[in-house]
């Protein structure tokens, strides 16, 4: 999350190669995956220096985009296109979860960062063409990381994605209570509240929500800035109870890689109607590089921050995968950087697709990737589609 001078910045330091982009591709070592079907992938080995690391840095419009993630590609060598167009998540209320924003994108409010504003107001941002998980809330006001007129400090570029230390800092559930909810406009916007809690502040913070036409909640124990433990499976299933016990909403449970998220899923058949990913600990992705944010290590949270983007779409796409073979619980996809991954989740069993890191590198380009993906569904009869 990056405003004014400070996405300026960025924008330019990860464009000239001179900046954090370049920074991070000097002091962080190649992440080695497995391909989610096993195995090792070709070139996890020493990174090839400027041209191909430049390749990576920039946004996922331009030449070379694929290569951040070039295991992505070795997923899928021929999506089925049956498999891609069952993706949709049919929620208890009615609501359908297709495209989704991921928490914390588009704000408190699902109307922007203030660096956004103009692209929302110019259509470039759609926020109702999603369903937008706003910024999680705690019971009480929450410092983090954060400072927007200097927001960079916890948030930086790395090669295809971004890391981040924000640390769930928000102002806290009564104001957003006070001074965001009733401004809502609901039906235009499909709106999920994000939560983060003991039991019993969940329980409170869920009860006040019941009387909003939410699209659902969603509960988060799985930020990796925010200096607690991350729940076992026992812990996330009482909070959700917790929660269930008095909100009418269905709920999302956002996992890390980083947590039993197998059992977890399997303890929520029956609480929770999705599972969706949060981003990947620093140490996950790159156990032997150095955080750009290294200097807020002492701070809120520990470690070296939550990786989002191409970077975490082994481990995450791998946790999808499987979720959705498991078959406890259906699974909303993160990561997806380009319209091609929208298939390549999809295949690998995902019902729904989030977009998060993007909106930081190419706010614009989530818009553009599901305008072209309704139009392709509109363009294909459905008897067709099945018939494919």
């Amino acid at each position: 999350m990056v405003c004014g001078r400070g996405m300026g910045r960025l924008r330019a330091e990860s464009s000239s190669g001179t900046g954090i982009g370049h920074a991070a591709r000097r002091r962080t070592p190649s992440l080695a995956v497995e391909s989610v079907f096993g195995g090792r992938r070709r070139g996890t080995g020493p990174r090839r220096p400027a041209r191909r690391a430049a390749a990576t840095a920039g946004p996922s419009t331009g030449r070379g985009r694929r290569r951040g993630s070039a295991f992505a590609l070795d997923l899928l060598s021929r999506p089925d296109p049956v498999r891609a167009e069952a993706a949709m998540i049919r929620l208890s209320n009615g609501h359908a979860l297709d495209h989704v924003v991921s928490s914390g994108s588009l704000a408190f409010d699902g109307r922007g960062w203030p660096w956004q504003r103009a692209m929302v107001a110019s259509g470039l941002i759609r926020p109702d063409l999603f369903t937008v998980v706003l910024k999680t809330l705690t019971r009480h006001p929450r410092e983090g990381n954060l400072k927007l007129y200097k927001p960079w400090t916890c948030v930086r570029l790395v090669p295809g994605g971004s890391v981040n230390k924000v640390g769930l800092t928000n102002p806290g559930f009564d104001w957003w209570l006070r001074d965001v909810a009733p401004k809502l406009d609901y039906g235009r916007v499909k709106t999920v509240v994000s939560i983060f809690g003991d039991d019993d502040e969940l329980g409170e913070m869920a009860a006040k929500l019941d009387r909003f036409p939410l699209a659902a909640l969603e509960v988060n124990p799985s930020c990796p800035n925010t200096g607690h433990a991350l729940g076992n499976a026992g812990q996330v299933v009482a909070g959700v109870d917790a929660v269930k016990r008095v909100s009418r909403h269905p709920v999302i449970v956002k996992v890390s890689t980083s947590q039993d998220y197998l059992a977890i899923a399997r303890g929520l058949k029956g609480l929770a109607e999705a599972i969706a990913l949060n981003s990947v600990p620093w140490e996950q992705v790159y156990p032997d590089g150095r955080s750009p944010l290294w200097r807020l290590e002492k701070r809120v949270g520990g470690g070296g921050g939550g990786v989002s983007g191409r970077p975490a779409q082994a481990l995450n796409w791998r946790a999808v995968r499987e979720i959705a073979e498991d078959g406890a619980l259906p699974v909303i996809a993160p990561s997806v950087m380009q319209f091609d991954d929208l298939e390549r989740v999809r295949a690998l069993g995902a019902r729904a697709v989030g977009y998060g890191a993007i909106h930081f590198r190419a706010p614009w380009l989530p818009t553009r990737i599901v305008k072209r993906d309704l139009a392709r569904r509109a363009a294909t009869p459905l008897a067709e589609r099945q018939a494919a």
